[in-house]
């Protein structure tokens, strides 16, 4: 049997951030499993609050953001929204998940390793 893996479990960054993470969790709750594997639904997900980060504070540094009030019945864009989805597509960092890169609105070069069971 064969499985892939989309976190990279040996690299130092990825087991620190665990570590910091595991302080937050409700009792009872453990985000890691019995192995000390993050499951790859949160790893994901803090890569992608990770790459919204960085993209609203870059556009931040060119702008000075001005949140407006919205309406359920009219479907406006957000004047800075082409902007930020160019901040986040020029975001480059190393996440859970591996390398955090992306071209064109999607992620490149993604690394899955392949696993014998």
């Amino acid at each position: 049997m064969t499985a892939y893996r989309i976190i990279d479990t040996d690299n130092c960054n990825v087991k620190k951030i665990l570590k910091e993470m595991e302080k937050f969790q409700p009792v009872g709750h453990k985000l890691v499993n019995k192995t000390n594997v993050i499951k790859t639904e949160p790893a994901l997900i803090y890569d992608s609050v990770y790459a919204l980060a960085w993209g609203l504070n870059a556009l931040q540094g060119g702008a000075t953001l001005r949140p407006a009030n919205v309406s359920c019945e009219e479907e406006l864009p957000w004047t800075d929204g082409s902007s930020l989805f160019n901040y986040i597509n020029s975001v480059e960092f190393r996440g859970l998940t591996g390398k955090i890169q992306f071209k064109e609105g999607r992620r490149s070069n993604l690394k899955l390793d392949l696993l014998k069971l």
